[in-house]
């Protein structure tokens, strides 16, 4: 399982233009934010991503994964 975010920022500002939308490009947004991954047990996992335009951070997507339970 991989989770690529791209939030890293940099000095040129946000990205406004991309090249054409890709299968493996899910989703694109031009925002700053970070990722959490919490690992609840051996066999359960939360990750979340948050953007952060202002001062507060704001939950826009999570996911929980189960190992062993197929979705």
């Amino acid at each position: 399982m991989y989770i690529t975010i791209g939030d890293g920022g940099n000095r040129e500002g946000l990205a406004s233009k991309w090249l054409a939308q890709t299968p493996v490009s899910a989703f694109r947004q031009a925002t700053f934010g970070h990722g959490e991954l919490v690992i609840v047990n051996a066999t359960a996992a939360h990750w979340s991503w948050h953007t952060n335009p202002d001062a507060e951070q704001q939950t826009e997507d999570d996911v929980f994964f189960i190992k062993g339970r197929d979705v």
